[in-house]
């Protein structure tokens, strides 16, 4: 039996009646996304490629690689935690557009942290963005990230 159903809470109350399918997708909605940032991704190729010519050039050095690839979970955590967390997210859309037309949907984004910009990314209906996605690099200032994020509805 799922879950919801053996133990609802409020929100498993509500979902108990609707189906497993509406369930799903709000369980799939609200469980957070890691991503990696862009400088964990570019430590893991740089990292990677060094891997791949230690193995050309030395193949008995084969222990180097899993000293790399904890160096890389080890880097990877560290960038993490420099990145900083999300304290407030504020997003405006329209009330309408029209199709065809040209959309805008406004994000403000409060983060502790000193980066220069963040990677914000919206999953949205597929008739509003190309895959069902639309993003964009929020330039940030003082901890406050501002931009928007345009889409274009389609029949």
């Amino acid at each position: 039996m799922a879950l919801w159903r053996e133990r609802p809470t409020q929100a498993g109350a509500w979902l108990a009646g609707r189906g497993k399918a509406v369930a799903a997708r709000l369980i799939a909605a609200l469980r957070p996304t890691i991503v990696p940032t862009p400088r964990a991704c570019a430590v893991l190729g740089g990292l990677a490629l060094l891997a791949l010519g230690l193995a050309a050039v030395a193949p008995g050095a084969w222990l180097a690689a899993p000293v790399l690839g904890l160096l890389v979970l080890g880097l990877s955590v560290a960038d993490g935690i420099l990145a900083g967390r999300l304290i407030a997210l504020d997003i405006a859309a329209p009330a309408e557009v029209e199709v065809g037309r040209e959309g805008a949907i406004a994000l403000s984004a409060r983060v502790s942290g000193t980066a220069p910009a963040i990677a914000a990314r919206l999953m949205l209906d597929a008739r509003l963005a190309p895959g069902g996605q639309a993003g964009a690099m929020l330039p940030a200032s003082e901890g406050l990230a501002q931009g928007a994020v345009l889409v274009t509805p389609t029949r």
